[in-house]
């Protein structure tokens, strides 16, 4: 990697831990759900875990580190549409008829995020980048299959999926809006107050969603610890600052690894086997992440080369 930027070089790493931790997180639910007061107090034990850590965090490094909130209405436009609307529509079609691979669409995140820039924000794609991003695109496609989905409820659970895609796609842009005004903002710092301010609406669809108890055991224990730790507080800072270093396109194209780890994973210790068609999609997600990842390798090299011609000259 010595043809990229520090910045780059750290991004990458970061999202090699993120599939890890997202695409793992798949096979812990699994086993936590029936402890942990089914999907939405899972959900809600996950962000309120997550932003007590940040917080933690924030306060040991409170020398070099401001705790101070940062600017109040696109935090909590961020908040709302990457924690209360991302989570939320999830769980609604998590709970509403949607199983399996339904939920797995509020992973299309790459693809609003990339409709929006072109539509929105009149970004152009060239086409030799619209071809390296459609290679993924298609594979994770394969993956959800949406031309299996008959069901009258999982049609419902499938937009809802879709639109906790589109919500987080939103989020996106809004993190890169609050970034480029705000240039001196810690991700730290900002990933802990959007999600506090995410949480407060999640607690209150929470309450009035009926769920079955919580059971206090070692499972619940272990299961909460990763999700709170791991899962919410290091990967959500893990992404925004993955988010500062990419461009919106190659960050969330990246996050299309997370549901192809998370299926090899329940094939690992969950004894899910992959059909030839899962095989395809998952080879193409990563494949198509490689190629990105090379030629933007190739792309560092050539404008260091240049810079250092005209240095010489």
């Amino acid at each position: 990697m010595d043809g990229l930027s520090k910045d780059k070089k750290t991004a990458y790493l970061l999202l090699v831990v993120l599939w890890l931790v997202w695409g793992n997180f798949w096979v812990v639910s699994k086993n936590a759900l029936p402890v942990m007061g089914g999907a939405w107090m899972l959900s809600l034990l996950k962000i309120a875990g997550g932003v007590v850590v940040l917080f933690i965090a924030l306060f040991i490094k409170r020398k070099s580190l401001s705790m101070t909130p940062p600017p109040f209405l696109p935090t909590l436009l961020y908040g709302l549409t990457q924690t209360t609307g991302f989570t939320a529509l999830t769980v609604f079609a998590l709970t509403h008829g949607g199983a399996g691979k339904v939920s797995v669409l509020a992973y299309s995140m790459p693809i609003w995020v990339i409709i929006l820039n072109t539509l929105v924000l009149k970004q152009k794609l060239a086409i030799s980048q619209a071809i390296k991003l459609s290679i993924p695109i298609i594979g994770f496609v394969i993956v959800v299959a949406p031309w299996s989905i008959n069901e009258s409820k999982q049609v419902i659970s499938s937009v809802m999926a879709l639109l906790g895609g589109l919500s987080w796609g939103i989020s996106v842009l809004i993190l890169k809006w609050i970034l480029k005004k705000n240039p001196t903002v810690n991700v730290l710092n900002l990933t802990a107050w959007q999600m506090l301010y995410g949480l407060i609406p999640l607690i209150a669809l929470a309450w009035y969603m009926p769920h079955p108890p919580i059971v206090f055991n070692q499972t619940f224990i272990l299961s909460f610890l990763y999700i709170a730790i791991v899962v919410s507080a290091l990967g959500w800072f893990c992404w925004a600052a993955i988010a500062s270093k990419l461009p919106a396109n190659i960050a969330s194209i990246n996050s299309l690894a997370a549901p192809a780890v998370a299926m090899m994973s329940g094939m690992i210790f969950l004894g899910n086997m992959l059909s030839a068609t899962d095989l395809l999609g998952v080879t193409l997600i990563f494949g198509g992440i490689i190629i990105i990842f090379a030629t933007s390798k190739k792309k560092s090299n050539k404008v260091s080369t240049t810079v250092a011609s005209s240095q010489k000259s």
